[in-house]
């Protein structure tokens, strides 16, 4: 059976407004899932995820690029990962950040950059390792192409925005929805 993951988007968004996105985020996904509010203070560990102190069941990973901001909650922990895309030197930094099946995959799809880069990044979220020196030590692309490459980890590149790759990592069959969140707050909720 999937599990629902709700990914809220804003557009246009500034940088300071993450944290009270998130909180508007995860009060509509509350709303819509039938779960009663709850204290939602943030904790931002120095290495790890960050969680809700009151809510640690509650799974979220927060990105953003150019002008978008979004967020993916559930129960089970997910890594969302949008990436924008630019004029960039992509083998290059493939050669530099990748591990070599990716950058052989590359050579031959140069088109996927973005694709690679936003699943490796989704990965880093969905573990919380974030991204460090071991970037290069897995890869995303398994038989040819981005897919079930670590462990069961799903990879799902999901449609949106031109000029924008985004991708949804977790370790389950995933019943996605997409919802706008239309108003800022300007304070936390």
């Amino acid at each position: 059976m999937a599990i629902p993951v709700s990914i809220y988007v804003s557009a246009n968004c500034r940088p300071h407004a993450s944290t009270n996105l998130l909180l508007a985020g995860v009060k509509k996904w509350c709303a819509s899932s039938g779960r009663a509010q709850a204290d939602f203070s943030l904790v931002r560990p120095e290495y790890g995820k960050p969680y809700f102190e009151n809510a640690p069941d509650i799974q979220f990973s927060v990105t953003h690029s150019g002008d978008f901001w979004l967020c993916a909650i559930s129960t089970q922990p997910v890594g969302l990962d949008l990436q924008q895309t630019q004029p960039v030197s992509t083998l290059k930094i493939a050669r530099r950040f990748f591990h070599p099946n990716e950058v052989e995959y590359l050579e031959a799809h140069p088109d996927a950059f973005f694709a690679v880069w936003a699943a490796k990044e989704s990965f880093v979220k969905l573990t919380g390792r974030g991204i460090d020196d071991d970037f290069s030590s897995f890869s995303v692309v398994s038989g040819g192409r981005i897919g079930q490459a670590l462990d069961g980890t799903q990879f799902r590149l999901l449609p949106f925005s031109p000029g924008y790759t985004l991708c949804l990592c977790c370790r389950f069959s995933a019943a996605i929805t997409i919802t706008e969140i239309t108003e800022i707050p300007n304070s936390p909720v």
